[in-house]
């Protein structure tokens, strides 16, 4: 913890952002907020305007708020100054992080921490995201390119054992509720708020944006895991893999900033 108990400048406002969002997200007022965590009402807009309040005050503040449990390692490595900033272009990750992606057989990227910038893609995550390279952030490649839709817009349909394409109900939508909520929750602090602004002013070209942003349903915990239908953008194969969001937790390495976001198959028993 800092010395003083008090977040770093930078921290303060990356901090009071999200707590913002947060506070939005559930409908609460800054006074509502205040009366549950015993605190004048300034005190709130304080937080979130980003001025240095005590550590203890903020932390009081993620039960009222319903931070999850991801959320809230998030802020507290915030708070606590261990949040990496990354900036563009983006570094290469750690060769250990990169080799155990490599080694995988499905899909799998090691990509910065909630913006979702690609580091690292494994040879079956290259054939299956034709284009990604080309933007070098998942979201951006998810939201914009054609390929993406065909890749994961695909659905099984039993009596033909052919594929067909839902135009609302699309599986894609679910990965960009995942690569979303990313963004909404846990990339403050992460990046440099003009980099994270540019990002969002690229995704908004996107037409479904505005209905995906508003309607995240976060936090990341909420939608990730879930099973989607890929199609093989070649053979037109169509496979069930499960998506997983991991952090490498273990072994702690400070400074890092990574996940690996993997594509499992999933096979009937």
């Amino acid at each position: 913890m800092p010395e003083t108990g008090i977040p770093s400048r930078a921290t303060a406002k990356a901090l009071g952002q999200a707590i913002k969002k947060l506070r939005l997200k559930l409908g609460m007022s800054r006074k509502e907020l205040a009366e549950k965590i015993n605190r004048s009402w300034r005190t709130v807009e304080a937080a979130e305007l980003g001025a240095r309040v005590p550590i203890t005050t903020l932390a009081d503040m993620f039960e009222p708020l319903e931070v999850a449990p991801q959320t809230k390692r998030h802020l507290i490595n915030l708070m606590f100054g261990q949040v990496p900033m990354t900036d563009l272009p983006v570094p290469q990750p750690p060769a250990r992080l990169i080799g155990v992606a490599r080694t995988l057989p499905s899909p799998a990227l090691v990509v910065t921490a909630a913006t979702w910038y690609v580091g690292y893609a494994n040879d079956a995550a290259r054939h299956m995201f034709p284009g990604l390279e080309l933007y070098g952030n998942l979201a951006e490649w998810l939201l914009l390119d054609r390929h993406a839709q065909l890749v994961f817009d695909a659905t099984d349909t039993a009596e033909t054992g052919s594929v067909a394409c839902s135009d609302d109900t699309g599986r894609w939508l679910q990965l960009a509720n995942i690569l979303l909520s990313g963004l909404q929750h846990l990339a403050d602090g992460t990046m440099p708020d003009e980099r994270l602004h540019q990002l969002q002013d690229r995704l908004r070209r996107a037409p479904e944006f505005h209905r995906l942003w508003s309607s995240t349903e976060g936090p990341l915990e909420a939608v990730a895991g879930s099973e989607l239908i890929m199609r093989d953008p070649k053979t037109g194969a169509t496979q069930r893999v499960h998506v997983t969001v991991q952090e490498w937790v273990f072994p702690y390495v400070a400074g890092e900033n990574w996940w690996q976001i993997s594509f499992t198959p999933v096979y009937d028993t």
